[in-house]
């Protein structure tokens, strides 16, 4: 009788200090990748051909985890500088400043700046893609 009682404290004070261990580990957090731009498109309106327009765009991390870019395609007839490399930290701003040269454009039209990052969307498992774009309606 002494031995089934022994065994049935030392059962209980096993599943309180199993109890306490799962109770006392720290929460995990959720890394999330997570920006926003001022804007993704700008008009431009009316370009006089041969003009230079210079704009940016700004991206925000607005989540908890670091932002890097893998790389930025976009037309000849534009310059796109921001700081390459830069690790964009949760919280910070980054700016695309860009110089579109109308030289060569002689229609209206809306180009793209494709993004890509090197972080990794967990619903698809594939790099985060982008676009911004701006239109201009030339005037010779």
């Amino acid at each position: 009788m002494k031995i089934r009682l022994f065994i049935l404290f030392l059962g209980i004070v096993t599943g309180l200090n199993a109890q306490k261990s799962v109770d006392s580990e720290p929460p995990q957090t959720i890394q999330s990748t997570s920006f926003k731009f001022d804007k993704e498109f700008i008009d431009l309106g009316k370009v006089t051909k041969g003009d230079k327009k210079i704009f940016d765009y700004t991206m925000v991390n607005t989540g908890s985890e670091d932002i890097e870019i893998s790389y930025l395609d976009y037309c000849a007839c534009t310059e796109v500088d921001y700081p390459v490399g830069k690790v964009l930290k949760p919280g910070e701003k980054m700016t695309f400043d860009v110089v579109f040269d109308s030289s060569t454009k002689d229609e209206e039209e809306t180009i793209e700046i494709a993004m890509e990052l090197k972080n990794i969307n967990p619903e698809d498992g594939l790099p985060y893609y982008l676009t911004l774009k701006y239109h201009f309606d030339i005037v010779k």
